[in-house]
């Protein structure tokens, strides 16, 4: 971690904050993504990424939402509750939604349709 004044600290994970530590966890998978391809021989140009936006703060989620940017993954799917604050982020947004007891899926610019719940 780093004090307020830049310097680099060493603390217990059981110190770091919830977005600190999902930060930790998303930087050792994206790592051991990397270091698997690589041992492998074998490319994947898909990401998945299961509620990573979680415990992060605005500034945490823009700075992962430019990270996921920059990647050189051809699809990035990322799982995240709803929230539309985050929906600018990313290029295409698909809502799943449960509406009078059916569920169903609103992709694209049809995205804001269907977010209310029963």
């Amino acid at each position: 971690a780093q004090s307020h004044d830049g310097e680099r600290v060493q603390r217990s994970l059981r110190q770091l904050s919830g977005g600190e530590r999902r930060r930790a966890a998303l930087a050792l998978a994206l790592a051991h993504a990397d270091l698997a391809s690589a041992r492998s021989g074998v490319g994947c140009d898909l990401l998945v990424l299961d509620e990573v936006l979680q415990h992060l703060d605005g500034e945490g989620i823009a700075r992962v939402g430019a990270l996921l940017r920059s990647m050189p993954k051809g699809t990035v799917l990322l799982t995240s509750q709803a929230d539309s604050a985050t929906s600018h982020l990313f290029d295409v947004v698909d809502r799943v939604f449960k509406k009078n007891g059916a569920s169903g899926v609103a992709t694209g610019c049809d995205a804001a349709f269907g977010t209310d719940e029963d």
